[in-house]
């Protein structure tokens, strides 16, 4: 059962959401922005963090790349990637 909240997520610009584990941050970001108009990317997948630690420019490229429906990118533990990081902040 999903419990709506008062929390409104800007749509126009980039945030980020703090919490602490296994809280549901997830959940609600899946319930705000639906998966076919986002790109969803989850450092805690071994793979996808390893493909990115490698190669951190091919975020950029891949955002730039993005066709419609996509409108945002979720970037699950981007903490685990500090380069990811500076890479959102030179595309906004």
């Amino acid at each position: 059962m999903f419990v709506e909240r008062l929390l409104k997520f800007p749509h126009e610009r980039s945030f980020f959401l703090f919490g602490a584990r296994n809280t549901g941050k997830r959940t609600l970001l899946k319930h705000v922005f639906r998966e076919k108009e986002a790109l969803w990317i989850d450092l805690l997948d071994p793979e996808t963090e390893e493909r990115y630690a490698r190669n951190p420019s091919s975020f950029r490229q891949e955002v730039l790349a993005l066709k419609d429906p996509i409108k945002y990118v979720i970037i699950d533990e981007i903490q685990k990637l500090p380069k990811l990081l500076d890479l959102v902040h030179q595309l906004i």
